[in-house]
């Protein structure tokens, strides 16, 4: 049975159209390349070039021998990508987030409980959080507000509060809430007490 890297080796054929260019592509010699091709036409039992004085180019059966190496070369790194991806789900944890805040308590707590796993995570606009959680790229995910999905379980975590800081004699100085809306564009400074 003939092996992937023959199947590598036509394809940089195809592409580079000499025995030369594809050699130097793979850093292989020619002669060696030669051989490799040689074996892999011997294991098809059919030929798949077309040989003149000095020159060599893919006949019908090697056209059609690339089209399907192409296919199963793809496929084979797609294997190892499903594989090495479904390997590092099994030992990550991965958190999603709409704000940073809350991971500054989560992610030191999943450290603590799961010292053997990855812990890692992300921040994205919510749909694509509650996307993530359905597809299986989250593990668990932070929003703002509530889901009630089925298969998801929701729990409140915390509260955050700001404060603008303005100096007593702004307009705003009285009010016991603003809305952003308020601010007509000014700019204030912004803390933030977070209740978690």
């Amino acid at each position: 049975m003939f092996e992937l890297y023959q199947l590598a080796q036509l394809i940089a054929f195809a592409e580079c159209g000499t025995l030369a260019g594809a050699a130097e592509q793979l850093h292989l010699s020619q002669p060696a390349l030669s051989r490799s091709m040689q074996r892999l036409e011997a294991e098809m039992e059919v030929s798949l070039f077309k040989r003149q004085k000095n020159k060599i180019k893919l006949n019908d059966n090697g056209k059609l021998a690339v089209e399907c190496a192409q296919k199963i070369v793809w496929q084979a790194q797609e294997m190892i990508r499903s594989v090495q991806d479904f390997d590092r789900k099994q030992r990550t944890i991965l958190v999603g987030s709409c704000a940073p805040a809350p991971l500054w308590d989560i992610l030191p707590a999943l450290y603590n409980l799961y010292p053997d796993l990855t812990v890692s995570s992300e921040l994205r606009e919510n749909e694509l959080l509650i996307k993530g959680l359905k597809d299986g790229t989250y593990q668990m995910i932070i929003l703002p507000f509530e889901v009630n999905e089925e298969g998801t379980v929701c729990r409140k975590f915390g509260e955050e509060h700001l404060f603008f800081s303005h100096p007593p004699a702004h307009p705003l100085s009285g009010s016991s809430s603003l809305c952003l809306q308020d601010l007509n564009g000014e700019t204030m400074l912004l803390r933030s007490n977070i209740g978690f």
